[in-house]
C-alpha cells in the first residue's frame, strides 16, 4: 500500500528526538535502531489493514522527550491524508505493570485513543480519525 520512503520525515523527528540513527526494516514497516541492547532499543511497527492503521509495538530508548506524541500525532495526520479511518495501538502494558505503560497511558489518554480490549497485563485501544 505504502512504500519506506513515505515515512522518511516520521524517521527524521526519531531520529532527531531520539538523537538516534535509524533504519526502516521489512516485511511490515519498522522504524528502528541498531542496537541489541534492550535499554537503548527504538522500535515502532505498523502496518496497514482494511482502511486501519494497526500498531502492534511502539518502543522508544528515551522516555518523557515528547516522540511518543510526535509520533502519533504524525501517524495520525498521515491517515487523515491518505483517507485511513481509523488508528490501532496494540499491546500497551498495564498502567502500574512498567514504567512505559505510565507514559503510554498519559499519551493515549491526551489524544483520545478508547480502550478496546483488555487482558491480564495489556490492553489495545483505538481511535477513529475520520
Amino acid at each position: 500500500m505504502f512504500q519506506s520512503c513515505s515515512f522518511e520525515s516520521l524517521k527524521k523527528i526519531m531520529e532527531d528526538n531520539l538523537e538516534e540513527n535509524l533504519y526502516f526494516k521489512k516485511p511490515k514497516i519498522t522504524i528502528t535502531d541498531m542496537s541489541d541492547k534492550e535499554e537503548s532499543y527504538t522500535f515502532v511497527q505498523f502496518r496497514f489493514k482494511d482502511n486501519t492503521l494497526k500498531i502492534p509495538q511502539l518502543y522508544l530508548s528515551k522516555k518523557n522527550t515528547g516522540t511518543g506524541t510526535k509520533i502519533l500525532i504524525w501517524l495520525e495526520e498521515f491517515c487523515i491524508n491518505n483517507g485511513i479511518t481509523k488508528i490501532q495501538l496494540k499491546n500497551i502494558w498495564k498502567r502500574g505493570t512498567s514504567e512505559y505503560s505510565k507514559e503510554m497511558h498519559n499519551i493515549i489518554k491526551k489524544l483520545g485513543y478508547e480502550v478496546i480490549e483488555e487482558s491480564n497485563t495489556h490492553i489495545n485501544c483505538e481511535k477513529t480519525i475520520i
